[in-house]
């Protein structure tokens, strides 16, 4: 078996941690707003609470290593496969990377739930506004659930080979 120095987790909301301890809604809010902001945006506070309880954090003090978490709540799996390639250089052959993509929706769900919407069509590269034209388009004239399916698969496929072409090992799970 390989030495692992550390464990990235890259994700959204069940690797971040958010969950994991008790908040109100007022506390939450609180941390939410509080600075300074990590490197993916969210607030430092809140993702230091958060992350204490995070399956990551925990796995890391099992093998007495360090951890570092890319993981936002609600973040789509376009955006988990953006962050394995954006945080690529903190990675080796020592490193463990564990992808937990987000628990598949199907499309029929987020054309009902506007919320869901909106989080997938404003994920990914703001400069990009071609894409997220496309994405509307996708949803609202392609809709095919098998679709969908091909498109996140698209996104571990590249994560894999990603990982696999500088030989850093890695797992790849969903949420649920």
């Amino acid at each position: 078996m390989r030495n692992i120095n550390k464990i990235v987790g890259i994700g959204d909301s069940w690797t971040f941690g958010e969950g994991s301890f008790s908040l109100t809604l007022e506390e939450k809010q609180k941390m939410l707003k509080s600075e300074p902001k990590n490197i993916l945006g969210m607030s430092k506070e809140y993702s230091d609470f958060c992350s204490s309880g995070s399956w990551v954090t925990q796995l890391a003090s099992m093998y007495k290593c360090d951890y570092e978490i890319y993981a936002v709540p609600g973040c789509s799996n376009e955006t988990i496969m953006n962050n394995t390639h954006r945080f690529l250089q903190n990675y080796d052959k020592d490193t463990l990377v564990i992808v937990m993509w987000s628990s598949m929706f199907k499309s029929e769900d987020m054309i009902l739930n506007q919320e869901l919407w909106h989080k997938f069509i404003e994920s990914g590269n703001p400069h990009q506004p071609l894409f997220k034209k496309f994405k509307r388009k996708f949803i609202a004239e392609l809709f095919k659930e098998e679709i969908l399916d091909y498109y996140t698969m698209c996104y571990k496929i590249y994560s894999q080979f990603l990982l696999e072409e500088r030989n850093i090992p890695y797992v790849m799970c969903n949420g649920f």
